[in-house]
């Protein structure tokens, strides 16, 4: 909820006086003086967000404490959101980087605003573990519109993110695929372990939860230990599907669009693609989706061909006939060095794309598979083996790309550091005057 108290309303009572510019710095001076840092994991209100910063207020039951964030770069955006880089200082001048993700929720379109509130139940449902990106907080602020500054019916909901810089899978493997370079069995070992852990995690709740989107999209590199972490849990569902004689039309309908909505093609289990064979859509469905991108990781390609016919491809699909040993070496292709590592992950790619849901092994087997045949054993980066050390050359690489100075205010054309910055802000602020634009302010 809200929350407004009256010394809130005094500063931006008086601050309609100033011009925008200097608005936006009296805001900043006052938020700055107020801020304390409070301990992760809290449940917030929304404060206000100004000049760039964005103002959390903890919750009474949590203290009611402050956080200050101030406002980076656009990382990514989708169709009802954005992403951004944000940073936190701490009383000792250092800083912490996050994600905030602003979703734009319409609250006369229910069924888009349950698809958000239930992402983030979902998310914090889940315990922590080193192969989920982490949600530190939630926060609403109520759009203001129409006469009297009543509220709109769209609403924005901020969530505070575990920041991974390291990018997508999907982006290393681009990338690759255009070097013609495949990766090492031990990277690709270490990454499908990655991907497969967090989903033994979520089909062992008492509810068993499906992803329902497992992809190389959805995963993305932390820095601070160079796992891959799940993201995106937007079509994550309890809900189960199975076909029979006294399944309504309407029924099979219904399911065949939440699956158009919420999945996507090319990664689909045959029982997502043909309802009416009769077998469950359920977590079943997230290990083939493991294995087609397993067969990206190791082949550098998509399993089903070009965009609109992937259905057919995935009905017909026989990994007898496409997935045996000659098949595998032709498809690594002439450049590929030799790798003994390569047989359990062949084996593993079988038994994830077995078309049956009920006879393909669990994630959690697919794991003990991968761990008992001792392709987990080596270092993590091995020493001159570029494939083996791709963690790191792709997190190093980005790092540096997200560490550039943050937009300057005043005209100034050297870096200034974080708290600097702020110290700047604040000494113009008190002189009633800014001479140049903040510069990080939300679009």
């Amino acid at each position: 909820m809200l929350d407004s108290s009256a010394d809130d309303v005094s500063i931006t009572d008086e601050s309609e006086k100033l011009s925008s510019k200097g608005k936006a710095a009296a805001m900043l001076s006052k938020t700055l003086k107020e801020c304390v840092v409070i301990g992760r994991r809290a449940r917030f209100s929304w404060r206000r967000m100004r000049a760039g910063v964005l103002v959390f207020k903890e919750s009474r039951e949590m203290g009611g404490g402050q956080r200050v964030f101030a406002i980076g770069k656009k990382l990514g955006e989708g169709g009802y959101s954005t992403i951004w880089l944000v940073h936190e200082w701490q009383p000792d001048g250092s800083e912490r980087q996050y994600a905030v993700k602003r979703v734009l929720v319409n609250r006369s379109d229910p069924e888009q605003a349950a698809a958000v509130e239930h992402e983030v139940t979902v998310m914090r449902s889940l315990p922590p573990h080193p192969n989920l990106v982490e949600l530190i907080g939630t926060c609403n602020r109520p759009q203001v519109g129409g006469a009297g500054g009543a509220s709109s019916s769209q609403e924005e909901m901020y969530l505070l993110l575990e920041l991974c810089r390291g990018g997508s899978l999907a982006e290393l493997l681009i990338a690759r695929a255009a070097e013609e370079a495949p990766l090492a069995s031990s990277f690709v070992a270490r990454t499908f372990r990655d991907m497969a852990m967090p989903l033994v995690l979520m089909h062992a709740q008492p509810r068993p939860l499906a992803h329902r989107d497992v992809k190389p999209e959805n995963y993305i590199l932390s820095d601070a230990d160079g796992r891959w972490r799940l993201c995106d849990f937007g079509s994550t569902t309890a809900d189960t599907f199975t076909y029979a004689s006294g399944t309504s039309a309407h029924a099979v309908s219904t399911e065949e669009e939440r699956i158009h909505k919420t999945s996507t093609p090319q990664y689909r289990a045959p029982e997502m693609c043909d309802l009416r064979r009769g077998e469950t859509v359920g977590i079943a469905a997230d290990v083939w989706a493991l294995g087609v991108s397993l067969y990206k990781l190791l082949f550098l390609r998509d399993l089903f061909g070009a965009a609109g016919e992937e259905r057919l491809g995935i009905l017909n699909f026989d990994p007898a006939k496409k997935l045996s040993p000659d098949d595998c070496a032709r498809l690594r292709g002439r450049r590929a060095a030799p790798d003994e590592g390569l047989g359990v992950l062949y084996d593993l790619l079988r038994a994830c794309l077995t078309p049956s849901a009920s006879a393909r092994p669990p994630a959690s087997s697919l794991l003990q598979m991968l761990t008992s045949s001792g392709a987990l054993s080596g270092p993590r980066s091995p020493p001159g083996d570029a494939a083996g050390s791709e963690h790191a050359h792709l997190a190093g690489r980005l790092i540096l790309s997200e560490l550039q100075p943050l937009s300057l205010i005043g005209g100034a054309t050297q870096p200034i550091t974080l708290p600097q910055k702020w110290m700047a802000l604040q000494r113009r602020s008190e002189r009633s005057r800014v001479s140049g634009e903040i510069c990080f302010a939300l679009e």
